[in-house]
């Protein structure tokens, strides 16, 4: 189920000729050195100026089966957070460290780790609640979206925490637990599904009306928490550690942040427009109109129609090398904008994941029965057919936005699977050659001294070139076409 490498994304990539990169001055002659460096900054989905797209419009449509396996997989989850957090301290923050999602219980480091999540799992599954819940969720036979899974998860993890810390006081490799606090815990109500479900049916509600109500109650839960915080904090006289609020109170959220990496590669993208004339693109990409706007001229991809700019890994700064040996034609991407952002039903798109870790951790209970969710993995034909779809769904939702950003006319150049996390600091760089940067539009708020330092700059690097001119514009409001202009 892994990707081909090599992956072609689908057809159908810009044609235009000309796009447009805003930049703050800081960023094209300051520390980053942009200009200099003729690079091109690569943004996670996390870093887009819409952090929405890396989570995408996820659907959970499972069984028992796949529900109770992801329930399995959560509190698999917690037990690592908490093992982290005992071993680095109480300022870990899980939403840079990360959340093993992707983790493996049976295949554990350790055998004495191994078996200390069999005791975890027992603990939390042996009154059959887990079961309970995974079946009334499955039973229920209608898309659960990110809210709703959202509450669901805020019902469990009192438990799984729980038995998390109770099985590692007894261990002897955390501290004692406070009892009263664990047992509340352990009996807390599980989400009223039937009281919901019955309100929501009493009232006749249809389903576009059903999601606002799921969308409600987790937050309902997280700005309690916010007061429990707050009052704790004033008991105590100091903040909690990140890494015990975030496991006391946001796990649940974090960890479906990061379940969108179970569904295909990390992706990144460099941002460009198709025009220079709004004054909003201005004013947010380019520092209120004291940053400039780089014009790049494009090519063809051999004989298709779709445009490209040639690039090559950066060189490190630091590191006299490069961090990636890549040298190829990045193809431009035309934003496309909907009302809604592509859905993709979850348990049914594993992308990273190989098939027999699919099938073993997430299709398969223990008894050995499989989930419907596995019914394309039958043959050869049905997996053809089901890859073809995955990744065409995959990279479109690598350019769709909602249509609130539709002022923006972006097009984008795609990368995925190659970068590292930047976990150390260094971004996400790609470099493109001097031949094709066409000019650059200077903001109508730039100061007189950062285009002296851009005219500097593009007059050593024309010389080193042998090129014979570069075209400088300065950007104006104009009150006849009501938007930007350059002369």
């Amino acid at each position: 189920m892994r990707m081909p490498i090599g992956q072609i994304v689908p057809k159908g990539g810009s044609e235009v000729t000309e796009v447009y990169r805003f930049r703050s001055a800081e960023r094209l002659l300051g520390e980053s050195q942009e200009l200099e460096r003729q690079t091109i900054y690569f943004a996670s989905g996390a870093q887009l100026n819409d952090p929405v797209e890396a989570m995408r419009d996820i659907v959970w449509r499972g069984d028992r089966i796949a529900w109770a396996n992801l329930l399995k997989n959560y509190v698999y989850c917690v037990h690592r957070a908490y093992f982290i957090s005992r071993v680095v301290g109480p300022d870990l923050d899980f939403e840079e460290h990360g959340i093993a999602v992707e983790g493996r219980w049976d295949q554990p480091e350790t055998p004495q780790m191994g078996e200390l999540f069999t005791e975890i799992w027992a603990r939390v599954s042996e009154d059959n609640y887990v079961t309970e819940f995974a079946e009334e969720i499955g039973g229920m036979e209608r898309d659960v979206r990110l809210h709703e899974a959202l509450s669901y998860l805020y019902a469990v993890h009192p438990r799984a925490l729980a038995s998390v810390q109770l099985t590692y006081g007894e261990r002897g490799i955390g501290p004692a637990p406070d009892r009263a606090v664990l047992v509340a815990a352990m009996n807390r109500s599980r989400y009223p599904f039937a009281e919901v479900e019955d309100l929501m049916s009493q009232i006749d509600l249809d389903k576009d009306k059903r999601e606002p109500v799921h969308e409600i109650l987790p937050h309902l839960l997280a700005s309690r928490f916010v007061v429990d915080r707050y009052r704790r904090r004033k008991d105590f006289g100091k903040p909690m550690g990140v890494a015990q609020r975030q496991l006391g109170s946001e796990f649940p959220a974090l960890y479906l942040k990061q379940l969108p990496a179970l569904l295909g590669p990390k992706w990144y993208a460099a941002s460009f427009c198709k025009t220079y004339h709004s004054p909003a693109m201005w004013a947010h990409y380019a520092k209120n109109h004291t940053g400039a706007c780089l014009i790049f001229d494009t090519g063809a991809v051999e004989d298709d129609l779709a445009r490209s700019l040639h690039l090559e890994a950066a060189e490190r700064k630091g590191l006299g090398r490069n961090e990636r040996q890549d040298c190829r034609d990045y193809r431009f991407w035309d934003v496309k904008y909907q009302s809604r952002l592509p859905e993709v039903d979850f348990f049914r798109n594993l992308g990273t994941l190989s098939e027999s870790v699919v099938m073993k951790l997430w299709y398969t209970d223990e008894q050995g029965n499989e989930s419907r969710c596995a019914s394309y993995m039958q043959d050869g034909r049905s997996m053809h057919t089901w890859r073809d779809k995955h990744w065409d769904a995959f990279y479109r939702a690598a350019f769709t936005k909602t249509r609130h950003w539709e002022y923006e006319q972006e097009t984008r150049l795609i990368d995925y699977g190659h970068h590292s996390d930047a976990s150390d600091g260094d971004p996400q760089l790609m470099r493109y050659d001097f031949e094709c940067l066409k000019g650059i539009i200077f903001g109508i708020n730039m100061s007189e001294d950062d285009k002296m330092k851009i005219i500097e700059i593009f007059e050593r690097k024309c010389r080193e070139k042998g090129r014979s001119g570069f075209k400088l514009s300065q950007a104006y409001y104009s009150p006849h076409y009501g938007d930007i202009r350059k002369f």
